[in-house]
C-alpha cells in the first residue's frame, strides 16, 4: 500500500507515461536485491521509495505520500474497477488488455525469470491468449517456488509446490 500511495501522486502529477520507468525501477529495487534479514520492513519505506524514484529519473519529493492516506480511495477505488472486471477470487497482479471495454486477468504467474530470448515469446503467448473473448483461465496448482535473488533461490534447482485457493498447501493450517 505505501508505495502504490507514492506510485498513485506520480501518476497523478507525471502522468502514465512515467509509470514504466518507476514501475521498473521498483523492480530492480526489489527482485534483484539479495535476500537479507529484514528486507521486507526496508519496502515501501521512505528511504527505499526515494532510492526507485530516483532511478525512474523522478523527483524524490514523491516519496513522502508513502504516509499520505490521501490516496488510499484511488487505490482502493482502482482495486475495485479491476476486480470488477476480472470477479473477486483473485490476486494481484491484474493487468487489463485493451481498456476499458477488454478483458482483465490476474496474472500471469511465473516462477523465474525469463531470459531476454524467452521474455519477448512468452510476453506474445500471454497476450494472444488475452486477445480471444471467449479465453477464461489457465491454471494449475502444482509450480515452482518463485526463484528470485530476494528468496535467495535464483540459482537453486526449482521446488515444487503444491498450491490450493491462493495458498500453499504446506502452508495451511491443519483442520
Amino acid at each position: 500500500l505505501r508505495f502504490l500511495r507514492a506510485a498513485a501522486h506520480v501518476r497523478e502529477e507525471e502522468g502514465r507515461g512515467a509509470m514504466s520507468a518507476l514501475y521498473a525501477a521498483f523492480g530492480t529495487h526489489y527482485w534483484e536485491l539479495e535476500q537479507q534479514p529484514g528486507l521486507r520492513k526496508q519496502l515501501g519505506t521512505i528511504e527505499h521509495t526515494k532510492r526507485c524514484l530516483e532511478s525512474a529519473g523522478l523527483p524524490t519529493s514523491y516519496a513522502t505520500a508513502v504516509d499520505d492516506p490521501q490516496w488510499d480511495a484511488i487505490i482502493e477505488n482502482e482495486t475495485e474497477l479491476a476486480l470488477s472486471r476480472t470477479g473477486r477470487d483473485v490476486g494481484t497482479p491484474i493487468i487489463s488488455f485493451k481498456p476499458p471495454t477488454g478483458l482483465s486477468f490476474f496474472g500471469p504467474v511465473i516462477s523465474r525469470v525469463p531470459s531476454d530470448e524467452e521474455a519477448v515469446p512468452l510476453w506474445d503467448a500471454v497476450i494472444e491468449l488475452a486477445s480471444f473473448p471467449g479465453f477464461a483461465e489457465m491454471k494449475r496448482s502444482l509450480r515452482e517456488a518463485p526463484q528470485i535473488n530476494v528468496l535467495g533461490t535464483l540459482e537453486a534447482p526449482p521446488v515444487m509446490e503444491d498450491w490450493e485457493a491462493g495458498s500453499r498447501k504446506d502452508h495451511k493450517p491443519k483442520q
